[in-house]
């Protein structure tokens, strides 16, 4: 259905899916966080509210979401339980209805061999094939310079060997792959 401006919030996630930016979370103020999902339909100028199946994450702010194909993974974050270790997957397709149709999604969590890294906020993620490398974040130890990989093929957290200068620990920085 289409829907209104959503509300003002920050610490949300937003990935982009053909011609659509996908929205998830937030809070407002950090007195009420959301877990709703809102679409920004860039050819239209729109906001559309999607329907919606499966159980969606909880409340959070300071998640990431990283496009795999056509699924948004959401990692980690906070919320009024502390900070999250969790993932889920938002099945986008189909992202495009046919004329008339209503945009469908579908929400699923996701079990991750493995040892879990600490739930954490204010991490990156990016994508790298099928693997989303994550570093830092805040956790309930302080700043983390952690890097870890979560293998979607595999659903498997794994803890690459790094050589070189490691980035001092952090929160709310950004991250993008470039050349490999």
């Amino acid at each position: 259905t289409r829907g209104t401006v959503p509300p003002k919030r920050e610490g949300h996630s937003a990935a982009v899916v053909e011609d659509l930016i996908v929205v998830f979370g937030g809070c407002y103020l950090d007195k009420r966080c959301f877990n709703d999902l809102n679409i920004f339909n860039t050819r239209t100028h729109s906001w559309v509210r999607p329907k919606v199946d499966g159980l969606p994450p909880v409340e959070r702010e300071g998640h990431t979401a990283t496009m795999v194909g056509p699924l948004m993974y959401v990692y980690g974050g906070s919320s009024e339980v502390g900070y999250l270790d969790d993932v889920y997957v938002l099945n986008t397709h189909p992202a495009m209805p046919n004329s008339g149709e209503e945009l469908s999604m579908a929400w699923g969590h996701v079990d991750v061999e493995g040892v879990p890294p600490l739930g954490r906020e204010g991490h990156s993620a990016v994508r790298f094939g099928t693997h989303i490398i994550i570093f830092g974040g805040y956790t309930e130890k302080g700043f983390s310079d952690e890097l870890i990989v979560l293998d979607t093929a595999l659903s498997a957290w794994q803890r690459p060997a790094v050589t070189g200068p490691k980035p001092s620990a952090r929160e709310g920085h950004t991250a993008f792959i470039f050349n490999n």
